[in-house]
């Protein structure tokens, strides 16, 4: 399992393709991040309302189920740190 940091802001960020089927997802910090999967691989419209989740929280595929995993942090940039295989 790969291990990045990607660093979410205002806009989508894609954090892994539907090929990956064990994501986990952490972050410190900001307090919550907006997750969202999409059937395609085009980032979910700006107006969506993700799922929102503290720093306290971990993303995992089993929490969200398959699908492109986007994330977004609307007060101020979060740096991710996600693993995916």
């Amino acid at each position: 399992m790969a291990t990045v940091n990607i660093t979410a802001t205002e806009e989508w960020v894609k954090l892994a393709n539907t090929d990956k089927h064990t994501v986990l997802v952490s972050w410190r910090g900001q307090s919550y991040v907006e997750f969202a999967i999409t059937d395609a691989d085009a980032a979910p419209p700006a107006s969506l309302r993700g799922h929102l989740l503290s720093n306290k929280q971990a993303m995992t595929r089993a929490y969200i189920g398959q699908g492109y995993l986007w994330a977004r942090s609307e007060s101020r940039e979060a740096i991710l740190t996600v693993s995916a295989s």
